[in-house]
């Protein structure tokens, strides 16, 4: 016979502070810390029933709870930084520093057009010119290039270079999100109209494929794993957006920001079910009709998601589809 489980020792109630004595906030943080503490082990139920009681106060009073406002000088945030308003409450959004400054990118441009990753021996024999880099970091670079096809329209391609695991992850995990809306897709070399024309490359680097048919180094790149083309998304990402509405002062409806999450919970539905999107097409060798993410459902219950994925790295510079979908016309505001 099992001895019953050992439950902790009962404190005995407290006394709540009076409403005006300023620490109400203080308490509701400790509350929330105590009662995270114990759903996070299982204990829930237990935290729940022992709060009602008005037995958890004297516990969690003697908890340290960060303050809202530090003394002293606050690190990385500016005296004069823009506010930005939610329906009405002022809230400051203050942008982290970037690794990569303006100059140290634009030293990169010049690497790569100089042959550095061996992107240009791809993309200026397909009629691409490099437009920016957009970032490098530990798995590589990554860059804009643009292409003027023969009808005057212009086509714009992120191409990420690296030689690491990295990218091949990325490049398999995003093969299981082909066809998802809400995820920023892998992009085609092979799918990209004729030129209008093609750049001739310098003498000194970038003309490893110069003369060929641009259809055949097309189905190099895409056959190269140390390469991944990808979809350019215009608008950026929520970390720019935000920096953008905090610098002009524009305030945010609650509308606009449901539309955030909704694109967000999209986009956790793609995760839950992969290499569920692509109606039954080949991403490698196939162009891929988007769809809006709904949880399949059998015989009126949600399918089996075993083999969901999981996102290590949810932040504001990962969000490049919430702001491309949803927000145009709060977009078009913003400069």
């Amino acid at each position: 016979m099992s001895a019953a489980p050992v439950q902790p020792p009962l404190n005995p109630p407290g006394q709540a502070p009076p409403v005006d004595s300023g620490s109400a906030r203080l308490e509701d943080l400790q509350s929330s810390q105590d009662r995270f503490e114990h759903y996070w082990t299982g204990r829930y139920s237990w935290w729940r029933a022992e709060h009602a009681a008005g037995r958890r106060r004297a516990h969690y009073i003697k908890l340290q709870a960060p303050k809202p406002r530090p003394p002293g000088p606050r690190p990385q945030v500016q005296p004069d930084a823009p506010r930005l308003d939610v329906d009405g409450n002022r809230v400051a959004y203050q942008p982290l520093g970037q690794n990569n400054s303006r100059i140290t990118l634009l030293r990169y441009m010049v690497d790569i057009l100089n042959g550095s990753y061996q992107i240009m021996n791809y993309m200026r024999p397909t009629g691409f010119r490099l437009v920016k880099i957009l970032g490098k970091g530990g798995f590589g670079i990554a860059c804009l290039f643009e292409m003027r096809d023969t009808n005057g329209k212009t086509h714009k391609f992120v191409v990420k270079a690296g030689t690491g695991r990295d990218l091949q992850t990325e490049r398999a995990n995003l093969r299981l999100m082909a066809g998802a809306r809400h995820i920023v897709q892998q992009k085609r070399l092979q799918a990209m109209p004729e030129p209008e024309s093609i750049e001739r490359a310098p003498s000194r680097a970038g003309n490893l494929y110069a003369g060929n048919d641009p259809a055949f180094v097309a189905r190099l790149f895409d056959a190269n794993l140390t390469m991944l083309g990808m979809e350019f998304m215009k608008n950026g990402d929520v970390h720019n957006l935000l920096r953008k509405a905090a610098a002009q002062q524009k305030s945010w409806k609650s509308r606009e920001l449901w539309l955030i999450f909704h694109c967000l919970f999209r986009g956790c539905v793609a995760l839950a079910y992969p290499d569920t999107w692509t109606g039954g097409r080949d991403p490698e060798c196939e162009d891929i009709i988007l769809q809006e993410e709904a949880v399949p459902l059998v015989n009126g219950k949600p399918t089996d998601q075993s083999g969901a994925l999981v996102h290590f790295d949810l932040d504001p510079q990962n969000g490049e589809y919430l702001v491309e979908h949803g927000l145009d016309r709060h977009l078009r505001n913003l400069q």
